[in-house]
């Protein structure tokens, strides 16, 4: 079971994935994208495993 607490940090992590894609979406230049890129990835690589297996099962992947 995830604790209250790694739910706080997960949708604290997501809100900062999502606000990081709305960047990609607006970025004036090439490098603001590439940088805002990079970043999107970083984030992506420090959701938990628990979060990943959740999303899975949300979208019928497991």
């Amino acid at each position: 079971m995830i604790s209250p607490e790694a739910h706080d940090t997960d949708a604290e992590l997501e809100r900062r994935i999502d606000f990081q894609a709305g960047l990609i979406a607006t970025a004036l230049t090439p490098a603001e994208q590439r940088s805002a890129w990079e970043e999107l990835k970083r984030l992506h690589g420090m959701r938990s495993p628990e979060r990943i297996e959740q999303m899975e099962r949300e979208r019928g992947l497991r």
